[in-house]
Parts: structure tokens; C-alpha cells; sequence
């Protein structure tokens, strides 16, 4: 028997498909969830030693200002498409050292964390590991639609970035955020270009499950159309599409419109112009680009695309800006910097940081040592997991996944290695995130400090346990074990009193009225 297909659209630009509002769809209806629940990825782009590279990039482009102008007037960085909030706290934990530890003075900056989901604003609103940088003015967060918004509404400050309202070049990270902007499509072949349609063929009635649930089932097919220039009404973009006749290969080509008007918006906003910092899945060299098949979706709850970084690439330079990309595309992310102002030769410490912390060694080389030690875990000592810590910046999400071999590791462990891993589990708390997610960390993290005698810690983490996720009868089991180890008596007979009273049908409570307290 024949399985039934359900037609969902035929033949429908693909930038204009149906596809993109299923993707909306989704993120609204999952918020913070999308990333807490581990539906989509989000580690390789917002790690610790990601969000360090991006500081230290952000603070060479404030020295630059600071070398050409005393104005104490506000930098403003944003973040479009925050979504989970991580990369943000990472990159303030890692400039505000950079900033502290400086004896030049830079000018004051603001991060905005933005997002279309009103719930993840809300999320942000309300997150007490924010709360310091709010206060600060530090950190601010706005509703922004890429397809639409021309002005930025900051929610915290009440400031409304519009047309000229900034001086400085503002800072944009676009951090995973194009692969899920709507994309025009292109066939090249024998120096022709064809725009291509798309009909979505679902295997279940699109009716009978949610709409943010329907990318599970569809299938995509496409059609060509011949076109001939001008291939569009903006002049920059028919140049960039222009340049791809020379291309004789069979060709699929995404191109970025919304991306580039999403651009040329926030660029309006400053007299500055802007810089562009943005990271994901494409290629910025054409090469890599030439004998692309028909798009498949990659899916993760939503779904997300390649990224013509070329074409990013071709509209800064047509505007007579500046482009930092690596000398050769990576293997799987790529980091570019795009600047769009009017002096693009006066960025000399952003394109030294670029070059350090890029060109050199990037995030992309880090996730692929990284990788490696996760498929040689077996073999790996503690030393060795120490070293991986360390290489991360103290990325919780490392620690977390290199955990069991750490725990099984811990039975043979020298007085250095205790000393350097104690060390290390401070700084990896210090760069912690908390959005939720299954794993409570501080939990683990005592009850390693506790088999390594380090009672008073290993109980201040437990602490954090219950202050994050409440009281839970392991969690206060193993802080009254720091109490007895620690010979606090009376901190340790509190805390077993409250447990019973909270937990009178625990059996573990038991055990620890028979210590010997002596």
C-alpha cells in the first residue's frame, strides 16, 4: 500500500515558501525550551572560547575608537537572534577582564540581547545572572525582526536606537542567525541563472499536527525559472548575482536579501556605520560554492541553511568597505568580519585581534581538537581532561560531556592534579549559563569537590543546587556529609532536621543519624 502525500504548496518562490513561517513557528512555541532541551545545537557557536574570541575582538574594535576619539558617547553591540542568552554572558564574563585588566580607557559599551520571541525577552528580562549588567546599563534587550524592523527599541534603558541616533559604528554579532533567514534560490548553469520555486509535499495531513511540528514530515522539490539581468531592483545585489554567470557548473546558490537589507537597516541607524561579527555553517570563498546540490534542510526541531558568506562578502566590498575572513574556508564554521564604515583602514586592533585569534587558531580548528578528544575519551587522563578545561575557556557544556570519564578518573588522582582540577571547577562555574537544562550542575560539581576532600566547597555547591532547583533530598543528603566531614556539628544536625521534616519518607536520612559525631 502506497503511503499518501498531502500537498502543501506548489511551485512558490523560496524565499516566500512556507517553510520559513514553520520555522517562526517553532521558536515561538518553544522559547527558551528550543535550546534547554537540547533540540537545537548551540555549543559550537556559544562556548566559552567562542565568546572569548569575540571579546577580544570587540575590544580591539574599543581601542580603536578610544585611539581616535575622546567621545565617552555609548558603543552599542548586538547581538541579533540571542535566542538562549549563553553567548552573551560569556562574552561580558570575558570583556569585562579584558576591560578591567587594561590601563587604556575605552568607551562605554552596551550590549543589546535581541530576539523576536517575546517570551526569551521576558527570559532575559528576568534572568538573575543578568541582573548585575542591567543594572550597570551594561546590558540592554529588544524585539527585532529582521524582514521588517528599521528602529530598536531598547526595553531596559527606554532608548530608541532610529536613523543617526548613534555615533559610533554599532557592533552587530550574527551568531548562528543568517542560516535561518529567509533566502532567495539560484540555479547556475552554462552561464545561466534561473530563479527556483519550491512545492512542499508533507507524508501526514498538515492538519493533524501542530504547524511547529510539520518540518518532520515534509519533503522539498524545486523548479527553475530562467531569468535574465537585471535579476533584481537593487543595484548592489544584481552585481552580486551578475558576478555568478561566470559560473559554468551546475549551481544552487542561496542568496541572503533579507540578510543584506537586515544590514543596510542597522547600518541607517548609526552615523558610524557598522561592524560585523558572524559566525556559522557556509563559505566565503566562490570555489567552495560552485557545484552545490539542491538545498536538503538541515533539521533540528527548526531547520537551517548554508550561508553564502560570499555574497556578505562582495556587498561590503561594492560599499566600499572591508572584509576579514580566513585565508582558506574552514571545515565547518566560519568566523568573518565585515566592516561597513567609512574608515576602514583605522580598525588596527581589530584586525590584529582578527588575525591572533582567527586566522591563527579559530573556533573552528578548537571544535575540531575538541571532537577529537571526545572520540579518544577512553584514552584520556587527568591531565589531559585538565588541559581540554583550560583550552575551552572553562565551557561548562566541556565539562559537562568529559564528566563521566572524569568521575572514573578520580579514584587515582596526584595532590597536583587535585590542586589544578579544584581550580578549574571555580572557573567553570564562574562561566556558567544556567538556561535550564537537565544537568544541575552545581550538584556535580560538589559532589567531585567532595571526593576530593574539599568539604567547605563541595557544601557551598550544594548550596548553589538548592538556590537554583530547590531543595532536593540528595542535594541536601551529600551538603550534611560536608557538615559531618567538616565536624560542624551544629550545621550538620540543621540541616539533617530540615531534611527529615522535608523528606520523612527518604530512608537516606537514616544513615546519617547513625554517624558517629564523637
Amino acid at each position: 500500500m502506497e503511503s499518501k502525500e498531502f500537498l502543501i504548496e506548489s511551485n512558490v518562490p523560496f524565499e516566500q515558501s512556507a517553510i520559513w513561517n514553520y520555522n517562526n513557528e517553532f521558536y515561538q512555541s518553544k522559547g527558551i525550551e528550543a535550546w534547554s532541551e537540547g533540540i537545537v545545537p548551540h555549543n559550537v557557536t556559544s562556548n566559552s572560547l567562542v565568546a572569548q574570541t569575540y571579546a577580544k575582538l570587540i575590544f580591539g574594535f574599543l581601542n580603536d575608537l578610544a585611539l581616535r576619539t575622546e567621545s565617552n558617547k555609548v558603543v552599542y553591540i548586538l547581538e541579533l537572534g540571542a535566542g538562549h542568552g549563553r553567548l552573551c554572558f560569556h562574552v561580558l564574563q570575558h570583556l569585562k577582564k579584558l576591560i578591567t585588566n587594561s590601563t587604556r580607557t575605552t568607551p562605554p559599551f552596551c550590549y543589546v540581547l535581541t530576539d523576536y520571541v517575546e517570551d526569551n525577552l521576558t527570559y532575559y528580562k528576568n534572568h538573575p545572572q543578568f541582573q548585575t549588567f542591567f543594572e550597570s546599563g551594561e546590558l540592554d534587550f529588544a524585539h527585532f525582526d529582521a524582514t521588517k524592523k528599521t528602529e530598536i527599541h531598547l526595553l531596559n534603558s527606554d532608548i530608541i536606537l532610529k536613523t543617526n541616533s548613534v555615533q559610533h559604528p554599532i557592533f552587530v554579532i550574527a551568531n548562528y542567525f543568517f542560516d535561518s533567514l529567509p533566502n532567495e534560490l539560484f540555479h547556475i548553469h552554462n552561464n545561466e541563472i534561473s530563479k527556483c520555486s519550491v512545492s512542499i509535499k508533507s507524508s501526514v495531513d498538515p492538519l493533524s499536527v501542530p504547524i511547529q511540528e510539520l518540518l518532520k514530515y515534509i519533503d522539498l522539490s524545486y523548479k527553475k525559472t530562467k531569468s535574465k539581468p537585471p535579476f533584481t531592483q537593487d543595484r548592489i545585489h544584481n552585481k552580486i548575482l551578475q558576478e555568478y554567470l561566470n559560473i559554468n557548473e551546475d549551481t544552487f546558490i542561496f542568496f541572503p536579501k533579507i540578510a543584506l537589507h537586515c544590514l543596510s537597516n542597522i547600518k541607517q541607524l548609526s552615523k558610524g556605520g557598522l561592524v560585523l561579527l558572524t559566525m556559522d555553517k557556509g563559505y566565503h570563498r566562490l570555489p567552495d560554492l560552485i557545484n552545490d546540490k539542491e538545498p536538503d534542510l538541515v533539521k533540528h526541531g527548526s531547520f537551517s541553511l548554508l550561508v553564502n558568506f560570499h555574497a556578505l562578502k562582495q556587498f561590503c566590498l561594492h560599499l566600499k568597505g572591508k572584509v576579514l575572513f580566513p585565508t582558506f574556508s574552514n571545515f565547518s564554521i566560519e568566523l568573518g568580519c565585515l566592516i561597513f564604515t567609512d574608515e576602514v583602514n583605522n580598525f588596527i586592533e581589530l584586525e590584529g585581534a582578527y588575525d591572533e585569534y582567527v586566522e591563527k587558531f579559530s573556533p573552528d580548528d578548537y571544535n575540531i581538537i575538541k571532537e577529537m578528544c571526545y572520540s579518544n575519551v577512553s584514552n584520556l587522563k587527568i591531565k589531559d581532561l585538565i588541559a581540554i578545561y583550560r583550552l575551552s575557556k572553562y565551557d561548562a557544556s566541556v565539562f559537562i560531556n568529559l564528566l563521566p570519564k572524569l568521575k572514573h578518573s578520580l579514584n587515582v588522582i596526584s595532590l597536583k592534579e587535585r590542586e589544578r582540577l579544584a581550580h578549574v571547577i571555580d572557573l567553570v562555574w564562574l562561566m556558567y549559563f544556567n538556561i535550564n537544562e537537565q544537568v544541575d550542575l552545581s550538584y556535580e560539581l560538589g559532589i567531585i569537590l567532595y571526593d576530593l576532600a574539599y568539604y567547605s566547597n563541595a557544601a557551598n555547591y550544594f548550596q548553589h543546587s538548592i538556590s537554583q532547583n530547590g531543595m532536593q533530598a540528595d542535594v541536601i543528603y551529600n551538603q550534611a556529609l560536608c557538615y559531618y566531614q567538616l565536624r560542624q556539628d551544629e550545621q550538620f544536625y540543621f540541616t539533617l532536621n530540615k531534611a527529615k521534616a522535608m523528606f520523612p519518607d527518604t530512608e537516606i536520612f537514616t544513615s546519617l543519624e547513625k554517624l558517629d559525631m564523637t
